[in-house]
């Protein structure tokens, strides 16, 4: 006779090797088990430091405590027709900032292995920002990664 039973098993824990990663890996899965679309993880910034509560890229040396905000991350693909050396283009972001976020970007072209690709960004709003990019060789397209901090949703 079969016993059938509608209970799901008890998953065991995956415990770490205390030496080598100390409740490191149990706390950032439980952390992203924990996590839904409207939270602020537990790694949101505690403090920042700048002019503006709401813009975030005026510099200062007041201190905030930032109660929202949220970053948004992405890549984005510049192609131009005819080939260029030199470029510039708004990206924007998924949802708009309520205030100016910090914008970290890089550009890359695997295309144009052996040269040089230089970029810059040149504004930042709370919808998109603009990036230049300058290359040694005329290029149809290139990769653009960018990270963005920002101060509540608009």
């Amino acid at each position: 006779m079969t016993n059938w039973s509608t209970r799901k098993p008890k998953k065991k824990k995956v415990e770490a090797e205390p030496e080598e990663f100390p409740d490191v890996s149990n706390d950032f899965f439980e952390l992203l088990r924990n996590l839904t679309p409207n939270m602020i993880p537990s790694g949101w910034p505690r403090y920042r430091q700048g002019g503006s509560a709401r813009n975030w890229g005026t510099d200062g040396t007041n201190d905030y405590v930032p109660a929202a905000g949220f970053v948004q991350i992405g890549t984005y693909k510049d192609k131009v027709d005819p080939a260029l050396e030199i470029h510039e283009v708004d990206i924007p972001f998924a949802m708009v900032f309520s205030g100016t976020p910090i914008v970290q970007a890089q550009g890359a072209e695997p295309s144009n292995p052996t040269g040089w690709i230089t970029w810059r960004i040149i504004a930042v709003y709370r919808d998109y920002f603009r990036i230049s990019w300058e290359s040694d060789a005329a290029l149809t397209s290139i990769k653009i990664f960018w990270l963005a901090f920002g101060p509540g949703a608009g």
